[in-house]
């Protein structure tokens, strides 16, 4: 009878081993840290980030090359209303000077469109050609003296700077669903627009959390996250907002939904979660790294990238599915795991030999959920999985050397 288990198991790891999944893009046109992603079609997408840095894709986000900004300022925000026409915002965060960037050829050039001092920009929007919003603050204490939201309908020719009902702290995100309707965060209140910003109003977020990014996927259905994890949704356009369930504690810097129901949060230490029910459960996915990521773009139901610090850009072409981020090529770096199957104990090592294990110890089942995590130390580990179900598993060990990767079936 073991047999025929043992063929089972065999032929759904060799099933799992064509799998896709997030994928760190390496070598990397640079190291800076990524603050923004956007794809204006399937394969171009540009990427921004501090010190004047943009990077370009033309095949989905496999490889990346560097352009020319023409600025060291820090580049927080970019939005593409087609492949070669696109706005970037950024600040000099030494001394507060706003610059909002725009090219007409794909970013071979960079034209300023505008540098206002005094002032931090961190994020743009449009909502067609012509029409488009920066948002960010006004100057140079801590917290600043007040919010901004500019406008253009010239393609950013001219800039109007916007009526806003909360001047304190700063806007720091925006959104529009259609071309009137749209959404601004500022600490943890939404403001809203339904006239293309000549009036905003506050809404109530539901929570005391600093919001970081906001999606809506129609005009009533939209999602904010932020700090601690922190998951909110409306379904009547902002009129009432409700926590959701997160399973991170960690801050939550980008929101993306692909549909209705399926949508994907980026932010602190790594983290990646992704809900398949319009936000009642999420799961937590391997990224196989500990730096922030700080935005996410999809470009269709199973693309989509997600970057972050020291110039982190992660790829995805089946939508994250398990075993994310379970590298199967035989590498020094994976890991012993005995015995297998397992009953009660299981013991890890390092499969080359006098490797560190000091670190986080990871075991994920098929869905990518997140089951167990342990600090260890020294040369091997030993764990407890009676508790466990009878199935596959997966085992991430990370630590500041290096990533192990294992499976192994529980009996």
């Amino acid at each position: 009878m073991k047999k025929p288990l043992l063929l089972s198991i065999v032929l759904v790891l060799m099933g799992i081993n064509s799998f896709a999944q997030w994928e760190l893009q390496n070598p990397l046109p640079q190291g800076n840290k990524l603050n923004s992603v956007c794809f204006p079609d399937a394969n171009t997408g540009y990427a921004v980030g501090d010190a004047g840095t943009i990077i370009k894709t033309i095949d989905t986000g496999t490889t990346w090359i560097s352009l020319s900004s023409g600025t060291t300022y820090d580049l927080k925000s970019a939005y593409f209303t087609d492949a070669n026409k696109g706005y970037v915002v950024g600040c000099l965060n030494s001394y507060p000077i706003g610059v909002i960037l725009k090219t007409i050829n794909g970013g071979s050039t960079w034209t300023v469109l505008s540098e206002v001092t005094g002032s931090q920009f961190v994020n743009v929007c449009f909502t067609d050609a012509n029409t488009g919003y920066v948002a960010g603050f006004y100057g140079y204490s801590s917290p600043p003296d007040g919010g901004l939201i500019l406008k253009t309908v010239d393609g950013g020719i001219t800039w109007t700077d916007l009526v806003v009902p909360v001047q304190r702290p700063p806007y720091h995100s925006v959104f529009f669903s259609d071309a009137n309707t749209g959404y601004a965060l500022c600490d943890s209140v939404i403001i809203k627009t339904t006239n293309a910003g000549i009036i905003w109003t506050t809404q109530l977020s539901g929570t005391i959390n600093w919001l970081s990014s906001i999606y809506f996927t129609d005009a009533n259905n939209g999602y904010a996250v932020g700090d601690n994890g922190t998951i909110v949704k409306t379904i009547d356009g902002g009129t009432t907002w409700d926590a959701l369930t997160s399973v991170t504690s960690n801050g939550l810097s980008s929101v993306y939904f692909t549909d209705a129901n399926t949508g994907y949060a980026v932010g602190h230490n790594g983290t990646i979660l992704k809900t398949s029910d319009a936000g009642t459960t999420w799961i937590s996915q391997t990224s196989g790294t500990l730096n922030n990521l700080n935005s996410v773009f999809f470009t269709d139901a199973n693309t989509g990238c997600t970057v972050g610090d020291s110039g982190t850009i992660l790829k995805t072409t089946n939508g994250g599915v398990p075993p994310v981020g379970i590298n199967e090529k035989p590498e020094s770096n994976s890991l012993k795991i005995f015995p297998n199957p397992a009953k009660e104990k299981l013991i890890i090592e390092m499969s080359e030999p006098g490797s560190n294990m000091s670190g986080t110890v990871t075991i994920y089942g098929m869905n990518s959920q997140e089951l167990m995590k342990r600090q260890v130390q020294g040369s091997r580990v030993e764990l407890n999985v009676g508790s466990l179900p009878k199935g596959i598993y997966f085992i991430r060990l990370m630590n500041t050397e290096k990533t192990g990767f294992g499976k192994f079936v529980k009996e």
